[in-house]
């Protein structure tokens, strides 16, 4: 989980029907933190990722997660508070690869639709992040509908400077 840790810049696309059917493509940006707690056994990440398109602009996700692995559950969860509500979310840790999905169950409903949404980061690429959205609707295909890169300030040749 280090390389969430410290500053991070973020930039890149929301897709077409990102922030629902009909919206437009739009620039994001923004910026999290990440600091190490209770000993540096949890990363607590805030942040705030912001959109922009032709007349429209606002904020796309503000929050604030608590990170870390589970002993007694022997797995990673996130605590998530955010511009939505606040979840406890089941992650998946695969090398490089953090998936954050809603846990078995759970998910949001909106229109009488049944939606569900997962996050990924990968830092396969040295002082660099990878951060995408995915949105189901009713059990259908994952879709696509954000992808940032984040840029870790203060990194040279891989040492975090803080």
């Amino acid at each position: 989980l280090s390389p969430l840790a410290g500053r991070t810049s973020w930039s890149g696309t929301l897709l077409p029907n990102g922030m629902g059917q009909g919206s437009p493509q739009c620039q994001m940006s923004g910026e999290s933190v990440g600091s190490w707690v209770n000993d540096g056994l949890y990363l607590l990440v805030q942040g705030d990722y912001r959109y922009s398109t032709g007349e429209y602009s606002g904020s796309f996700w503000k929050f604030d997660f608590l990170i870390g692995y589970e002993p007694l559950g022997k797995r990673y969860r996130k605590l998530l508070s955010d511009n939505v509500g606040i979840v406890i979310k089941d992650c998946t840790l695969e090398g490089s690869r953090l998936v954050v999905d809603f846990p078995t169950g759970a998910h949001l409903e909106s229109g009488g639709r049944k939606i569900l949404f997962r996050q990924a980061y990968d830092w396969a690429e040295p002082d660099r992040v990878r951060n995408s959205f995915e949105v189901r609707i009713d059990d259908g295909d994952w879709i696509l509908t954000a992808d940032l890169q984040g840029v870790r300030l203060g990194c040279r040749t891989g040492t975090l400077v803080l």
